[in-house]
């Protein structure tokens, strides 16, 4: 039933962006969103760290609907300290903030949502007060109280949350030793877990922070609580105007107008590239009322892309892509944190430990997840030349009349074109051939004929008419440099680049080991966060991992939080010592 439900709604969105009328009106379940996060409390210099699980409303488990989640730090006048874009996987992701001096001290709340949840109201949205606190700034309004402020909320410790049991015996943490000192070796073990555990969760060791009344931080086990009885879901008509889900990966839209008259142009082929190793390349058409959409589930890193409609008189046209746009937050409520001289010292240690910390940066580097190569959408090519194995020619021109067989160059109202010989030369079908560099789609052959062949490594090429999208070529010419910047050095074409609103990029976090503590003794060490691990795997053996405590001492919580498969929370909790 449910794979039903997703086929409908696939064929319904279709129909809708195409100006069609679906034939059936149909209910699909909504979303919501848990997310962990490692904090409450933030000074300027620390990061936040988020795993956001998104889960159907309607059985519990795990949603595989969206794959896109966005995370928001609002503030009190409604508009967002930054805004994430988030891949989900298995209907889970995770990302990272770092709080520069430029956030404001204030209460601020952290917003999770999907683009289908969109379709109801941000009291739905996931929400979580955050507290920050930015010494390095004379203001501090909102941080203190006015005459119209109500009584200060009672708070609780910070890093500590509401817990509800979620089966104790089932799953066991074990911490050895639970007190030790300064850079020392905890080793923590998860017994062996039943099946109905089994899952991606998240891990967190952070420092305590005593006696201040800072927001709480809701737990997996209470969230899935407060879903109980909640199976509310939305009809899906033609009637209705919503916000479409992004089901298969990221969607990019936008619209075409004629510059002359500011029409919406209908029935024109629009192409998106995003040049990288891994590059991307789409064809979409616009609807009758102009609008178009790409539909990205690869993942990417350059947040540069070229989107430009298809043909010679391209140049009588332009392009709005749609940007995101946060939703309506004036109806949110915000915590009332009120800064008063018992703080003074905490925070004057913090921030002096932080400045120290971050001083040292270069030594404990997060590093990005590497993308996990994939073929080019053309496959395997027909014909590849690596230039370095020929005569070397100093234009791209010479290179292509010289070394490459299955091309040639050709004259067409004054233009330069490089055409790839699909059929014998005597037969002109007045067909391009698809022109790729380092990914990036060039229809201006001009700039590239008479381009250094110098900084290109290899030319491909696929000698077959190739039909992509709805767009025909007479077949593809594909071009890669040595460093991926060959499109740098030409001409005028980066000057219509559209930085995109990229997903968050999947990091390795920095994991401090002191079993040559040589190598660190005269570097400081003042981790607050001792380890966040947003993908925790239990899969039925014992679990056991190793970290360092640092020069701080105090009370760390260790936080294991999440859910299963079948959407069942687990949170536990516990405490170490470093004295």
């Amino acid at each position: 039933m449910k794979k039903t439900l997703y086929i409908l709604l696939l064929i319904f969105t279709v129909n809708l962006v195409h100006g069609q009328s679906a034939s059936e009106e149909f209910l699909m379940p909504e979303e919501r969103i848990y997310l962990h996060q490692n904090t409450t409390l933030l000074m300027s210099g620390e990061y936040l760290y988020y795993k956001l699980y998104c889960l159907n409303s309607e059985t519990g488990a795990l949603s595989d609907m969206s794959k896109v989640a966005y995370v928001e730090l609002v503030g009190k006048d409604g508009q967002a300290v930054f805004s994430h874009k988030v891949r989900l996987e298995k209907g889970s992701g995770a990302g990272d903030f770092f709080v520069t001096t430029s956030v404001p001290s204030g209460n601020y709340k952290l917003v999770a949502f999907t683009q289908w949840m969109r379709n109801g109201e941000v009291d739905d949205f996931f929400q979580n007060d955050v507290v920050v606190i930015n010494p390095f700034q004379n203001n501090q309004s909102g941080l203190m109280r006015s005459a119209s402020d109500s009584t200060r909320t009672t708070g609780v410790t910070a890093n500590t949350a509401v817990n509800l049991p979620s089966d104790p015996a089932a799953i066991e943490l074990q911490l050895n030793p639970q007190t030790t000192g300064n850079r020392e070796q905890i080793n923590l073990t998860v017994n062996s877990v039943p099946s109905e555990w089994h899952g991606d969760y998240s891990l967190s060791v952070r420092k305590t922070i005593a006696k201040l009344p800072v927001p709480q931080r809701e737990t997996s086990t209470a969230f899935a609580e407060s879903l109980k009885g909640n199976t509310e879901s939305i009809k899906v008509s033609s009637q209705n105007t919503m916000t479409l889900p992004e089901l298969r990966g990221e969607l990019l839209t936008g619209t075409v107008f004629r510059i002359d008259t500011d029409e919406k142009v209908p029935n024109r082929r629009v192409a998106l590239s995003i040049p990288a190793t891994n590059y991307l390349f789409k064809i979409s058409s616009t609807r009758e009322n102009g609008t178009f959409f790409f539909n990205v589930d690869e993942s990417y890193t350059n947040e540069q892309a070229l989107i430009q409609v298809i043909g010679d008189d391209r140049d009588a046209f332009r392009i709005e892509i749609d940007e995101f746009k946060s939703p309506d937050y004036s109806n949110l409520t915000f915590s009332d944190f009120v800064l008063d001289e018992t703080m003074e010292a905490f925070i004057l240690e913090q921030s002096v430990q932080n400045q120290i910390q971050n001083a040292y940066a270069e030594n404990r580097i997060d590093s990005i997840r590497k993308i996990e190569d994939f073929p080019p959408f053309f496959q395997t090519p027909s014909h590849e030349y690596y230039l370095d194995d020929y005569t070397r020619f100093p234009t791209i021109k010479e290179t292509i009349i010289e070394v490459i067989e299955q091309a040639s160059t050709r004259q067409r109202k004054g233009q330069q074109f490089i055409l790839v010989r699909v059929y014998d030369d005597d037969v002109e079908t007045g067909q391009n051939s698809l022109l790729l560099i380092d990914g990036h789609f060039n229809q201006d052959h001009n700039t590239v004929v008479e381009a250094k062949a110098s900084m290109i490594k290899i030319i491909s090429v696929i000698k077959q008419q190739y039909l992509y999208g709805s767009e025909v070529f007479e077949g593809i010419i594909s071009m890669d440099s040595y460093d991926g910047d060959f499109i740098e050095s030409l001409p005028g074409l980066k000057d219509n680049d559209t930085k995109l609103f990229r997903p968050e990029l999947a990091r390795d976090y920095f994991d401090q080991d002191y079993r040559y503590p040589e190598r660190y003794k005269r570097i400081p060490d003042y981790r607050a966060q001792l380890v966040w691990e947003p993908q925790f795997k239990l899969d039925g053996s014992t679990k056991t991992m190793t970290f360092y405590t640092s020069d701080v001492k105090g009370s760390y919580e260790v936080v294991l939080e999440g859910f299963n498969e079948q959407g069942k929370p687990l949170s536990l909790r516990k405490f170490i010592e470093v004295k």
